[in-house]
């Protein structure tokens, strides 16, 4: 197994060895690319992490019950959300 920054770091060494290998090269290009893809994912369940905790605090320290409701509605989706990045 190789690691991942291995393969950030230096994909035309690892191509060429899996070409060395008789391995198909062309599979460090996916790699790569499910790894961005992976790293954008989290970077967006972080943010909405961030803003549900953010507005929680917000909320227990409102009085308006009629915004303060839809701020849970819409905290409620926000994990929903989450929920499904992480799936």
């Amino acid at each position: 197994m190789l690691d991942l920054g291995l393969i950030r770091d230096h994909p035309d060494q690892v191509r060429a060895g899996l070409g060395a290998l008789g391995a198909e090269p062309a599979v460090v290009d996916q790699v790569l690319a499910l790894d961005e893809r992976r790293r954008e994912l989290l970077t967006e369940v972080e943010a909405l992490r961030a803003r549900r905790n953010r507005v929680s605090k917000e909320i227990g320290r409102m009085v308006d019950q009629e915004e303060r409701q839809r701020l849970i509605d819409e905290m409620r989706q926000v994990g929903q959300r989450i929920d499904e990045l992480e799936d």
